[in-house]
């Protein structure tokens, strides 16, 4: 006779947390939840449906229809393969799923940089920015400034002591004439340009600026 402890310790499926808040975002169902879930965690992706009738108790009918439903939203596909008896098959393939995933995490990740961007910016300002700031700051990144730059062109500002926002788009404008890319590149630039001294880097004559 099986035991408790047996019967939930039986079939188990893990996902990790990222995979499980995607699909929290992408309003699927139960059964379609579970077909993604079983073949992530299945070494064999051969496509069996009486497989997926026994470990996940769906009929063939429901088999099918999820198999339709998530190659039509493009979360899978249905691949042949040989099997170890040079047999073709059909497998599953996830790549789709795990690409919507790496996405998404990224495009979290870049989120979290820009708040870290913002919320320093507004730390060395010593105040909330306006509304006006946050559009120069988005402009900086459109633009394909490196968030690395960006910062250090922040820093450069304030070591000279003009927490002015012109100033700093004037210095991300010079470094970029000269194709700095990383504050690495600043610093080598500065290195092999010894005439320029500290606050005095530009052509521009910044302190003059209205603050």
């Amino acid at each position: 006779m099986e035991t408790l402890y047996m019967i939930l310790n039986d079939n188990k499926f893990v996902i990790n947390a990222t995979s499980l808040k995607m699909l929290k975002t992408l309003d699927l169902s139960v059964n379609e939840i579970l077909f993604i879930i079983f073949f992530d965690n299945s070494c064999n992706k051969e496509f069996n449906p009486s497989l997926l009738n026994d470990k996940l108790g769906l009929s063939e009918v429901e088999v099918m229809e999820t198999l339709d439903s998530l190659v039509k939203k493009k979360l899978i596909s249905l691949d042949l393969a040989k099997d170890s008896y040079n047999k073709s098959v059909e497998v599953i393939n996830l790549d789709n799923f795990y690409n919507i995933v790496l996405d998404t995490y990224n495009n979290i990740t870049k989120s979290n940089d820009k708040e870290n961007i913002y919320d320093t910016y507004a730390s060395e300002f010593d105040r909330k920015l306006t509304g006006m700031e946050y559009e120069i700051i988005n402009g900086w990144l459109d633009n394909g400034y490196p968030e690395e730059l960006i910062l250090g062109a922040l820093k450069e500002a304030i070591f000279n002591g003009v927490k002015n926002f012109r100033y700093i788009d004037k210095i991300l404008l010079e470094w970029s004439k000269k194709g700095y890319k990383t504050m690495a590149d600043v610093n080598k630039g500065l290195k092999n340009n010894k005439e320029d001294k500290k606050g005095e880097i530009f052509d521009y004559n910044w302190l003059e600026e209205d603050e």
